[in-house]
């Protein structure tokens, strides 16, 4: 009665920054009939907006990571003896050496990513009847931490607030209890 679709879009590790083809595919998804859009792909919490009146989660950020990246065989050249490692790719250079956190070995991804979300939709006569979030932060061990209406939890919702506005999106938050709900 209620169709989500998964979309595995955008850039990874952009923040706020959404590229076109991040509008034109929930839209035409929710156009084909989709009522709610779930994003992943960018490894960092996005922003949500409505679109007909449904929404569309740009990001819902990390929540698992199954393995020990430094055991990860990202890379294999034609020399089997020179496979490296997503973190010794890293370690060698580029952006992500920058915001590379050694005391997070199993969750190598930049700090402002840490933050993320639990979607929740209520549902009502086959209509959604609620949209709101449950605030989370990744701990050292890479595990969700659920939180409260408390500092914690603020920080998560100023920084939903942050990366909405600054797409441009049009959705707007307010706590109820130690969740947010989610208004067009």
């Amino acid at each position: 009665d209620i169709l989500s679709v998964a979309l595995h879009m955008g850039s990874a590790m952009t923040e706020i920054t959404l590229d076109d083809y991040e509008y034109e595919l929930p839209y035409a998804a929710i156009d084909a009939g989709a009522d709610i859009i779930l994003g992943n792909h960018t490894h960092a919490l996005r922003g949500v907006q409505f679109y007909k009146g449904r929404p569309i989660f740009h990001c819902l950020c990390n929540l698992v990571t199954a393995f020990p990246w430094e055991s990860h065989q990202m890379f294999r050249p034609p020399d089997p003896q020179s496979t490296l490692t997503r973190s010794q790719l890293r370690y060698r250079g580029g952006n992500a050496r920058a915001w590379m956190d050694l005391s997070y070995p199993y969750y190598p991804f930049p700090v402002w990513s840490r933050k993320s979300i639990i979607a929740k939709f209520g549902i009502t006569d086959k209509k959604i009847s609620r949209i709101s979030y449950i605030p989370l932060y990744m701990n050292k061990e890479s595990q969700p931490e659920v939180l409260k209406h408390d500092q914690r939890g603020q920080e998560v919702f100023d920084y939903m607030e942050k990366i909405t506005q600054g797409a441009g999106l049009n959705a707007r938050y307010e706590w109820d209890g130690d969740e947010v709900v989610i208004h067009a």
